[in-house]
């Protein structure tokens, strides 16, 4: 921290956050009259402290909320108690917020700190791991699939769309070569309408739910199936669903979706926040709660859709160069070799077609009139 030019303060206070992070998963709660408390109030002595807030405006925080209700031209606050299972969900938003805002925070830092005064020419180095495909593929691995699905949709759009229009356009004799173009899976996953794509619908029944609870998976399930039940590269399962990947099929555990999904952190808890006696917490939590509507929260399918998206415009104005690693073994062995591992990798990445464009065209180009002072003969 001290190389990317934090100050010894402001090194003590993200030390001092993740010690808070820490201690408030100490904080539980128990049910009494069907409502939920606190159980020890000894736990909520030192997080409160860390964070700068008073201890029993995190009490009453993370165990009960104001709703606003409308009726007439009317609005009305009313203070809503929340269950033992909300009021863990409560807590564990706050601790996420806590810990992603500071993260974020650290790597603003970085950048600014790698950041010259004046730059013309940049070179950016993207390093992804790929697709995830395990025994069991939850959420995470639904998210990371999909920003892969989009980074190649770009190396489809750079690699093999673009060069054979441009052989198009010079007036060249060209026989298209087909691919797979995997723009209608990555619409299957994020578009909005007609019809709505995965993450839409999971957002939908993300808005609905009140508590954790295993029927709103179900109730996901129920609606995938009948919203793009009938897509080709959907289907269902007993447990979940399947996406036919550009990569291949992948089988998605339903089970926690919609509670991983959910992402929202009540405005009373960023009220409190926006109250700490620390500079440094306040200014974690900028957010101007009057100015902004009282909308649909947020959540993390819905950040992640929009931070690929920002990612791709990125990278469409760039000129790419790509590096494909093909990882041969499991065993993490040197001359292991597995030949239908390998074979599988060449074919998803779009390799074949790649060279298939490549050796039909012209895969060596030079200016022209760097090539005629080179290679006129002087009479």
């Amino acid at each position: 921290m001290s190389v990317v030019g934090l100050s010894s303060e402001d090194q003590d206070s993200v030390l001092q956050l993740v010690a808070a992070i820490l201690h408030l998963g100490n904080i539980s709660f128990r049910e009494e009259n069907n409502y939920a408390v606190v159980e020890s109030q000894d736990f909520l002595a030192f997080p409160s402290f860390l964070l700068g807030i008073p201890q029993d405006g995190l009490c009453s925080k993370l165990t009960s909320r104001m709703m606003d209700s409308k009726w007439g031209g009317k609005t009305e606050s009313i203070a809503v108690t929340m269950s033992t299972e909300q009021a863990c969900f409560s807590r564990d938003a706050l601790s996420k917020a806590v810990y992603t805002r500071l993260f974020d925070y650290l790597v603003d830092c970085i950048n600014k700190a790698i950041q010259k005064d004046q730059e013309e020419f940049n070179i950016g180095v993207l390093d992804i791991y790929g697709f995830e495909i395990f025994q069991r593929n939850g959420f995470e691995q639904f998210c990371i699939n999909f920003v892969n699905e989009k980074l190649q949709q770009i190396f489809i759009e750079l690699t093999l769309k673009a060069e054979q229009e441009e052989y198009v356009q010079e007036g060249i004799q060209w026989t298209p070569i087909e691919y797979f173009n995997n723009k209608v899976v990555c619409d299957l996953i994020e578009s909005k309408l007609n019809p709505p794509g995965l993450m839409s619908i999971l957002d939908d029944v993300c808005a609905t739910m009140h508590a954790k609870s295993e029927g709103a998976d179900l109730t996901l399930l129920q609606k995938l199936q009948s919203q793009v039940g009938s897509h080709e590269h959907f289907s269902s399962w007993n447990k979940g669903f399947i996406v036919h990947h550009y990569a291949g099929k992948v089988s998605y555990d339903v089970s926690g979706f919609c509670e991983r999904n959910r992402d929202v952190l009540f405005n009373d808890i960023i009220e409190l926040m926006q109250s700490s006696e620390f500079p440094f917490v306040r200014a974690l939590f900028p957010e101007n709660l009057d100015a902004e509507k009282r909308g649909r929260p947020s959540t993390a399918s819905t950040k992640i859709k929009q931070q690929a998206n920002s990612l791709v415009q990125t990278l469409m104005k760039c000129t790419p160069h790509y590096i494909r690693c093909i990882k041969p073994n499991e065993t993490k062995r040197p001359r292991d070799w597995e030949e239908n591992r390998v074979h599988h990798q060449v074919e998803y990445l779009g390799l074949r077609e790649n060279i298939r464009v490549r050796r039909a065209g012209y895969a060596y180009r030079r200016v022209f009139n760097k090539f005629l002072h080179r290679s006129e003969v002087t009479q």
